[in-house]
């Protein structure tokens, strides 16, 4: 019997859902056959997890006694080869601490698959997240342990169980996910961890060196911390996270995408606004389930699991919720198919759950002999005994743990192992392609940390592979360096695992060294890419060789006349379509009126209208061959198209040829007939006194855009705006003319014509509301009524549109409107103006955003009044100190200002690209405390209770953290006693201790006190100051021990790790 006994299908209208149900469906992989019931909701699959399992081929064993530590459990589990023997060891987090597991290697050398616990830790219980990674780069694995209040990362030193030192120890705030990530692809791994209400950090890793002081944070927490999965989803070549938080009582959990710039920079993504499902902690990990190359994401709740696809527009997108109770998840090819399956941990009293990937998240409960019941955390996928097919750890809770080795023992598999130096490359993504460059698989990472708290194989696990075939494998690093090496798997010696380093000159020989069945210099395999015959050296029959023919790079075949025919293919003795060229050099083998229209094979072509144009070449043009006047103007096609239908008749040169360009028809009304008219939609082109133009009225101000000197009402004349020329500043498609943000910076250009937009602009839709006479301009920002001359501060003198920083480009200045960077900070508008721009490319939003048609405003543009961060009324975006604490923003940005006049790069205005913007502009604000709060805008911007301007070498008599008797005489935001070009003197931004970074923003600066940052604040004491990470009250006391054991000893903060 080939389909079930038994189909139904039914739909509840109110529900508005389908349910199917299947009876004694087959599965023979399982031996058995079962009832399946799926409902689809709105195009959304829901499979219940309480259906029967389908029991079966037992693929998996229980290895009883082996990593069965007993007890309470809650954290995670991990794989490495600690001590360079080849075979991977294990650590395990209990309650009771982390346990260290050696595999013993047997007389033969080969992987035994018994272990014996060689370790504990206990400085860390209950252990949460566990995590390897090889920080320092000395070839040897180190491991990372954390629980609610302490975090441990101990340096593996001699690769031996004793030789394990506590490098670094944290007293985070109630940390648990965890993992070891290259965030700004310098060649060390750094330490990203998810710190309850602290937020996420990452620990930077300063060659070898971690200290607890010295993070970036990556987001603010409000809520306690919880586990996350750290991987390049996107294959860029950077590392990006996903977090999880769990909800407090009505609070549904949160779940959170940060995306790497490639700088190190991370932004949290709107590619995904799921949230969890509840407010229950649970499990995320990063896979590719449709093998299309980039990675889904799976989460787990405690009653929904959602899978999750990453589609081509870059968004996350709910496949498959599975209903159940689950906490720990990890995905691996168990069945060596190719594609990834997944394993969840339950909750409860339940059965943890493996379910089988039949490609494109067609998942099936089938857990091949696996029997695991009651509650589990934790949970990881890797080959351990060398097999080729990858075995489970289930860390139980309340139990002994389990480790079952997967039976199955096929060859259809390859492991890669990729490094950087002599530590693995965390971070790196790998493909498998075939020789011709087809990707052959999904793709697969070297991962720093996922699911609960754990850590898989080290290796990159590819199934259902043939041994015997070539693969390329593809490897991107962090950084993404892309590096390809072609490998026969049952090639490699024993396991088979292929090892690439990076840095290693990529290496394909092995595809063009394959077998070449007839001889004319192309393996099979590339014949049977490009269409060839492998058995037929000349496959055309031309007299030449395909491997003549093709040439040396296959990848891009010999094609003479460039059509889709390769030149193997396309015969140099045989004419097709008989016009006297040989297909080899007729791009056009079933036209005989191409390349040449007057040969005699194209002369007989057929023509049915008469017109006297083939019907080959009116199907190219889009005329009618069944109508010899397709436009109906009473001129035959023929005539109109001309002698050339390469060059048909284009009497008013827009995209419309003639033939089908109405002679005696006026679509816009404008008086000029279609024919003539190169703007047929617009009556205002190429006649602008039609009265069809006369009556089009863009601002809708009562005065025609004809007569109209102003015609989105901005303040700014039409002929300031390029008005007639059709400048398009930002390219969205709206003319600056009648833009509202012709630069898109998110501002109004109102607001940045120098007009006073609060007093004219009371609905802040960024039009001037009223007033206006008859050259709708305006009368408020003239200098009289219909004078056309604007006059925007109305001292009666007139005024250009505001240029800041005065720059220009070939003598024509850049005004605030078109300028992406007005005050040249280096500081974009639209990161002034508070707005996101995660590319960094002066624009709101990511890449050019989507903008209304008719006022050409992005989402979320238009910010009235702009942020005024000193109160000094020059907002920040044409402030040049933002804070007013007398050190220019270019320097709190960390930006060159070599002639030290506040503006970056040389001179003033410095050089600028046509965008308005200094070389080096465009960087993510400097924020060095993490408080959240970037240096340009913060009066204490390392945290140490010290104001900058003191620290800068400024006096501060009201102890406000600003310049004392501001005065700015040029309005450019800076005070005149410290602008060098009013005469002031700039403040020396003293360095005491001579680290190259000045006081201002360096907590231990020669004279400051020694500061503890414990990140207790509201844990224990009372929470008197409010800074991020500082609670005075049990710190200080902590630190007064401290220093008393200590005595008293200055420390710079990189000295203080252990």
């Amino acid at each position: 019997m080939t389909g079930p006994d038994r189909f139904v299908a039914s739909l509840d209208q109110q529900k508005q859902q389908w349910s199917f149900v299947m009876g004694n469906v087959p599965f023979p992989e399982f031996g058995q056959r079962r009832s399946v019931s799926v409902v689809v909701r709105r195009g959304l699959v829901l499979l219940a997890l309480v259906a029967i399992p389908l029991a079966g081929h037992a693929a998996f064993e229980i290895q009883a006694g082996q990593l069965a530590a007993d007890g309470a459990k809650q954290g995670g589990v991990a794989w490495a080869d600690f001590n360079g023997d080849g075979c991977l060891d294990v650590a395990q987090n209990t309650d009771g601490g982390t346990l260290l597991y050696r595999q013993q290697v047997t007389d033969g050398g080969a992987c035994g698959g018994s272990f014996v616990q060689v370790r504990s830790f206990t400085d860390v219980k209950p252990g949460r997240s566990v995590v390897w990674g090889d920080f320092d780069g000395d070839g040897r694995a180190d491991l990372a342990v954390n629980h609610a209040y302490r975090l441990e990362v101990y340096r593996n030193t001699t690769g031996e169980a004793g030789g394990f030192d506590s490098a670094v120890a944290f007293d985070p705030g109630n940390s648990e996910g965890m993992a070891w990530i290259d965030h700004d692809a310098d060649g060390d791994l750094d330490l990203l961890v998810e710190d309850d209400g602290y937020g996420i950090r990452i620990y930077i890793n300063r060659n070898g060196v971690l200290s607890e002081n010295d993070y970036i944070k990556i987001h603010e927490g409000d809520r306690n911390g919880e586990y996350l999965a750290a991987t390049d989803f996107d294959v860029d070549g950077d590392v990006d996270f996903y977090a999880r938080r769990p909800g407090t009582g009505d609070t549904d959990a949160e779940a959170d995408l940060f995306v790497n710039d490639g700088k190190g920079n991370f932004s949290r993504s709107n590619a995904i606004n799921e949230d969890a499902k509840n407010d229950q902690k649970g499990g995320v990990a990063f896979c590719d389930f449709d093998g299309d190359g980039d990675f889904d994401l799976v989460r787990t709740d405690a009653g929904t699991i959602g899978v999750f696809e990453f589609t081509k527009d870059g968004r996350f997108v709910l496949r498959q919720e599975f209903s159940g109770s689950y906490v720990g998840v990890a995905c691996a090819d168990v069945d060596n198919d190719g594609d990834e399956d997944l394993f969840f941990t339950s909750r409860g009293a339940g059965n943890s759950l493996l379910y089988l990937n039949g490609g494109g998240f067609a998942f099936a409960q089938g857990n091949m002999g696996i029997s695991a019941s009651g509650p589990a955390s934790g949970v990881s996928f890797a080959d351990y005994d060398r097999d080729g097919d990858m075995d489970l750890l289930i860390n139980q809770d309340g139990g002994p743990s389990q480790l079952w080795r997967n039976t199955q023992n096929d060859d259809n598999y390859l492991q890669v192992s990729a490094t950087v130096g002599s530590r693995d490359a965390v971070g790196a993504t790998i493909r498998l392609y075939n020789c011709e460059g087809d990707a052959v698989s999904g793709v697969r990472e070297i991962n720093g940390g996922m699911g609960r708290g754990s850590q898989g194989t080290p290796f990159a696990h590819f199934g259902g592979i043939d041994p015997e075939a070539v693969y390329v494998v593809g490897i991107k690093f962090v950084g993404g360096k892309e590096q390809r090496h072609a490998v026969r798997p049952s090639e490699l010696t024993g396991y088979q695992l292929l090892t690439v380093a990076e840095g290693e000159e990529s290496d394909i020989s092995l595809c063009t060294a394959e077998t070449d069945s007839d001889g004319d210099g192309l393996p099979d395999s590339i014949e049977s890419g490009l269409g060839t015959n492998p058995n037929n050296k000349d496959s055309d029959g031309d007299g030449k060789e395909d491997g003549a023919e093709v040439g040396a790079d296959p990848a891009a075949p010999g094609n003479r006349d460039k059509d889709d025919i390769i030149d193997a293919l396309d015969s140099a003795i045989v004419d097709s379509d008989g016009d006297g060229v040989m297909d080899e050099e007729d791009d056009a083998n079933a036209d005989p009126c191409i390349p040449d229209a007057t040969n005699a094979a194209c002369v007989v072509v057929s023509d049915r209208d008469q017109d006297g144009i083939p019907d080959s070449v009116e199907e190219g043009l889009g005329t009618n061959p069944d109508n010899k006047d397709s436009d109906g103007d009473g001129k035959e096609d023929g005539a109109e198209v001309g002698d050339d239908p390469a060059a048909p008749g284009n009497r008013d040169k827009d995209d419309i040829i003639d033939a089908l360009d109405s002679a005696i028809v006026d679509s816009d009304g404008d008086g000029v007939m279609d024919e003539e008219d190169d703007a047929n939609a617009n009556p205002c082109i190429p006649n602008s006194s039609s009265e069809a133009c006369l009556k089009v009225d863009s601002d809708r101000d009562g005065i025609p855009d004809a007569q109209d000197i102003d015609d989105d009402n901005d303040g700014i004349p039409d002929v300031a705006e390029g008005a007639g020329s059709g400048v398009d500043t930002d390219g969205d498609g709206v003319p600056d003319s009648l833009d509202l943000d012709s630069d898109n910076d998110g501002l109004f250009d109102l607001t940045e014509s120098g007009a006073d937009d609060a007093a004219l602009d009371s609905n802040k839709d960024g039009r001037i509301d009223g007033g206006f006479g008859a050259n709708g301009l305006a009368d408020a920002v003239e200098t009289s009524s219909d004078s056309g001359i604007t006059d925007y501060n109305g001292d009666g003198v007139e005024d250009g549109q505001r240029n800041t920083d005065g720059d220009s480009i070939d003598g024509k200045g850049i005004p605030d409107f078109r300028d992406l960077d007005s005050d040249n900070d280096g500081l974009l508008d639209v990161i002034e103006a508070g707005l996101q721009d995660p590319d960094l490319n002066g624009h709101i939003g990511r890449d050019m955003p989507a903008v209304d048609s008719g006022t050409g405003l992005a989402a979320g543009a238009g910010v009235m009044p702009p942020p005024d961060t000193d109160g000094d009324q020059v907002p920040d975006y044409r402030d040049l100190d933002s804070d007013n604490d007398g050190i220019p923003d270019v320097i709190e940005a960390k930006l060159p200002d070599p002639d030290n006049n506040a503006y970056l790069g040389n001179g003033r205005p410095p050089k600028v690209d046509s965008k308005g913007r200094a070389e080096g502009a465009g960087v993510n604000p400097v924020d060095t405390d993490g408080d959240g709060t970037p240096d340009y805008q913060d009066l204490d911007s390392d945290g140490d209770g010290k104001n900058d301007l003191v620290e800068a070498g400024g006096g501060d008599t009201d102890g406000n953290g600003r310049v004392d008797s501001f005065t700015d005489k040029d309005g450019d935001g800076l005070d005149d006693a410290i602008s060098p070009l009013l005469g002031g003197r700039p403040l020396a931004l003293p360095d005491g201790d001579g680290d190259g970074s000045p006081d201002f923003r360096d907590i231990a600066a020669a004279g400051d006190e020694p500061i503890l940052q414990t990140g207790l604040e509201g844990v224990g004491g009372c929470a008197v100051n409010s800074r991020a990470g500082f609670d005075p009250v049990l710190p200080l006391m902590l630190g007064v021990a401290l220093l008393y054991l200590l005595g008293s000893r200055r420390r710079d903060p990189e000295e203080s790790s252990l």
